[in-house]
């Protein structure tokens, strides 16, 4: 019992906190947001760790679309090209 009441408290609170995100984003945009080109996903505080950079073009994807492009390509080594 006392697992499924912690299961219920951690999703109410995940919620809880959700809210409190959305509230301070409507309240504060952020300055800096961008759209990934691919999920066209906003990416909110864009800085180095929200986004993977293109040393041969100079564009972007966002962290999460990049992870997934380099499982995919990792055993092609095709990325090598594209990165610094």
């Amino acid at each position: 019992l006392s697992d499924n009441e912690e299961k219920l408290e951690l999703l109410i609170e995940s919620k809880r906190v959700a809210a409190v995100v959305r509230l301070q984003d409507k309240l504060h945009p952020p300055q800096n947001s961008e759209d990934c080109p691919i999920c066209l996903e906003t990416i909110k505080h864009v800085n180095s760790t929200t986004l993977v950079r293109f040393y041969c073009c100079g564009g972007w994807i966002c962290k999460q679309c990049g992870d997934e492009r380099e499982v995919k390509y990792k055993a092609d080594k095709i990325d090598k090209m594209y990165r610094g």
